[in-house]
């Protein structure tokens, strides 16, 4: 998957923005509003488990409280099965919320740990590559929860580390491989706990805020 213009999109974040963050005391207390670009993995697959998922994405945040961030995020995770012989494309669209364990006092910290918590929908594409076969679909809705933690490089100016599990909530869908080499999709009804380990990369700008606070 090339994901060049992702990592121009992180280069430009990294070493331009920070030298226009300004620290207005008044502008740092939240309401915030941020957005960002990151980079995804995903370290199993359900049936899979040696494989690993990549891809990107994006998010906003808009952070409530002192201690309360929400994150709305959009991703795309390709998925290389069975050495190459089938894959597997996620999207995921959803929110989250995220409680701060220590108090960010303005993210004058360096460090800021969080336990983020959410929903998210999904659509996953199956394709087998070595014959001609209809690629199946399906809806779902997941949920995911974990931990990450925010490296503040300036006030405004933060890299992200999330890792988090996302289960799915919605039928099963997987490949099956058979000793002698084929395969078949299949897809079975009810809830199974099929899910990723997602890890998160992700820069972030604070920009303003989405609404006056009041005094």
């Amino acid at each position: 998957m090339k994901n060049w213009k992702i990592y121009a999109v992180l280069a430009f974040m990294v070493f331009i923005i920070p030298t226009y963050a300004q620290t207005n005391p008044e502008d740092e207390r939240p309401p915030r509003f941020s957005f960002g670009a990151r980079s995804t993995m995903s370290l199993f697959s359900h049936g899979e488990p040696e494989t690993i998922g990549v891809g990107a994405g994006g998010q906003f945040r808009v952070q409530i409280t002192d201690r309360i961030n929400t994150e709305w995020f959009a991703d795309v995770i390709s998925t290389r099965l069975h050495h190459g012989l089938a894959s597997r494309m996620d999207y995921h669209i959803g929110w989250s919320v995220m409680f701060y364990i220590l108090h960010p006092k303005n993210f004058s910290r360096k460090f800021t740990p969080y336990v983020v918590a959410g929903h998210c929908f999904d659509y996953t594409r199956l394709s087998i590559h070595q014959r001609d076969e209809t690629p199946k679909a399906r809806w779902s809705s997941a949920v995911q929860m974990g931990g990450g933690v925010h490296y503040n490089i300036t006030r405004r100016f933060d890299i992200t580390l999330t890792c988090q599990y996302m289960m799915h909530l919605g039928n099963d869908l997987h490949i099956h491989f058979h000793e002698d080499g084929s395969a078949e999709i299949e897809e079975h009804a009810g809830t199974t706990g099929e899910g990723h380990l997602l890890v998160n990369l992700s820069v972030n700008y604070k920009i303003g805020k989405p609404w006056k606070r009041k005094k």
